[in-house]
């Protein structure tokens, strides 16, 4: 089965954190409107060291869900991980970028006719 969805992510400064918003995907606009909130995630990294957790020689930081998303019968849990150079807030390398320049998002879904886990990786 192949399914297809658009998102539109905002980050929120002063919260700290990213809301994701379904994408009305009918119209024929260049920057289609939002039709309503799918999950919200604080950035409240944790490090972690675990094999497939790491890239490269860089940490880290996973960030769950605040909360999940119930859709007809079917749950929807989110979480992100960020290569260390995304949520760098200071030059930390002398002006040059490192090669942790990415990001994951990671839905595990279950439900009476669903139960898989979707991961997407992000990279610059």
């Amino acid at each position: 089965m192949t399914a297809k969805k658009k998102y539109a992510y905002r980050y929120y400064e002063e919260k700290d954190e990213i809301s994701v918003w379904f994408v009305d995907e009918n119209g024929k606009d260049k920057y289609p409107p939002v039709t309503g909130m799918f999950v919200e995630v604080a950035l409240d990294p944790k490090e972690s060291d675990k094999g497939s957790s790491r890239h490269g020689d860089g940490k880290v930081q996973i960030c769950d869900g605040k909360e999940k998303h119930l859709c007809g019968e079917d749950l929807y849990a989110a979480s992100y991980k960020f290569g260390a150079d995304m949520l760098a807030t200071e030059d930390t390398n002398g002006g040059q970028k490192g090669n942790e320049e990415w990001w994951e998002v990671c839905y595990d879904v279950k439900g009476p006719r669903k139960d898989y886990v979707s991961q997407t990786r992000y990279e610059r």
